[in-house]
């Protein structure tokens, strides 16, 4: 999972596997879309819209095995957010995939037992980092969030799995008096 808030990054690098299939599973995205949302509304978080304005760093992700790169900063994104992971079985759910990366992300007491490769131990700055960009509030008030999730089938040493890639962006207000708010804030 990798986090870019405004310029800074902290990119933590999940463990890699191998060459993917070009095979497209639009039904499997839009779910993981939804899923993303009904925990979000669980969470009292406002939900995000689904979009496919940043489906060239997503699918960068899918074929590469891991997080996402960002999409470019431009003066509308606020803060982003990079996820992947996989789940065996190429007939596997994305929501599989979107429930590990929020109720089953932090250390399980091994590394053969916990699911997220960037959770290395109990205090491993990986450790729920999935759950925390599902679960992000918006950086500063009116911000909406987009995500654009992708899922491919792909191999690994022989077997099967579904990976699943997402950026989840939020947007900087489009209003005025909240740019003049925004600007105030952070320009002084």
């Amino acid at each position: 999972m990798a986090v870019l808030v405004a310029g800074a990054a902290l990119v933590i690098v999940p463990t890699h596997i191998a060459s993917t299939s070009p095979v497209s599973m639009a039904a499997q995205s839009a779910n993981a879309i939804s899923k993303v949302n009904t925990i979000r509304v669980s969470f009292q978080r406002q939900s995000g819209g689904p979009t496919s304005a940043y489906s060239t760093e997503v699918l960068t992700g899918i074929r590469s095995n891991n997080d996402p790169p960002f999409a470019p900063f431009g003066s509308h994104i606020d803060a982003q957010y990079s996820l992947w992971g996989i789940v065996p079985g190429w007939s596997s759910s994305s929501l599989q995939v979107v429930n590990d990366w929020v109720y089953h992300d932090g250390w399980l007491g091994s590394m053969k037992r916990t699911l997220n490769g960037d959770c290395t131990s109990a205090s491993a700055s990986g450790c729920n980092g999935h759950r925390r960009a599902v679960l992000s509030s918006p950086p500063m008030s009116g911000a909406t969030l987009r995500i654009d999730i992708e899922t491919r089938q792909v191999k690994y040493q022989g077997s099967k799995y579904l990976a699943v890639a997402a950026l989840l962006v939020w947007s900087k207000p489009t209003s005025s008096a909240s740019n003049v708010a925004y600007n105030q804030r952070t320009l002084g």
